[in-house]
């Protein structure tokens, strides 16, 4: 039986209009049983006078989050362009508008009537972590790390690492161990591991009922002990680790108990 292909939709510097019309045409293009899956990368939009990589800054952030509206904590930046017909003002009336192609987690409301799944990658996705279930559909949000390590915080300009891991978690496994050069037969054996992973991670996600800045966020969270502490997991990176013969740079949490 052939499956429909899903259509898809791949916008680069998309203005706020361009992005709202072509996320209407996918929410109507929905079929009854499917859910759509909207991946964003961009720079973070902050609202607060504060540095964003302030850890105070941040955590007054998350609090805000849960306590705010969609758009009082910022969001993401879609465009860069300033529309002037809107900005003609000046003066403190200029300062007080809200970016017209800042796209804001309140943005995105209307569109959880039916089933939507979000990707974040962005140093403030944060913003999009409570959202809220008006309508009762299933909604999933997955959110970058707010931090990464210091020896890839200047490798920006490559992609970001969150988005690797997702495309390729071998390739990004290999990355941040400074591999360059896989044989296939090790890697299609490494291959392997990562879909073992994969297999076993969602079956302890399926089973579950319930000091990591460089862990991605979810919502609704993930349960730590139940999935993201399991040993089975950890098991399974250890011996991906051990077939690259880079398990010096990770640690074995059974020998910290």
């Amino acid at each position: 039986m052939k499956r429909e292909n899903p259509h898809k939709y791949l916008l680069y510097k998309p203005t706020f209009s361009q992005l709202m019309v072509f996320l209407a045409s996918g929410f109507k293009e929905l079929p009854a049983n499917g859910a759509m899956l909207l991946y964003i990368s961009a720079d973070g939009a902050y609202t607060s006078a504060k540095h964003p990589q302030d850890r105070k800054s941040r955590v007054w952030a998350v609090v805000g989050v849960l306590l705010g509206s969609g758009y009082d904590f910022g969001g993401v930046v879609t465009n860069s362009k300033r529309d002037t017909e809107h900005n003609t003002s000046g003066g403190k009336r200029a300062l007080q508008l809200k970016d017209m192609h800042c796209f804001y987690p309140g943005d995105l409301y209307a569109f959880t009537r039916k089933p939507l799944f979000i990707v974040v990658d962005s140093e403030n996705s944060v913003v999009f972590g409570n959202m809220p279930h008006f309508f009762g559909q299933p909604l999933v949000v997955l959110m970058s790390p707010q931090d990464v390590p210091s020896q890839f915080q200047d490798q920006h300009h490559r992609g970001n690492l969150f988005t690797l891991f997702l495309h390729s978690p071998l390739m990004g496994l290999c990355l941040v161990s400074s591999l360059c050069d896989i044989p296939m037969a090790l890697w299609e054996k490494c291959q392997a591991l990562v879909d073992r992973f994969s297999a076993e991670a969602s079956r302890l996600v399926a089973r579950s009922r319930s000091g990591r800045q460089f862990y991605p966020r979810t919502h609704p969270a993930l349960p730590e002990a139940e999935v993201l502490d399991h040993p089975s997991l950890y098991g399974l990176v250890l011996d991906l680790a051990a077939a690259l013969d880079v398990t010096h740079l990770f640690y074995d949490s059974r020998d910290l108990q």
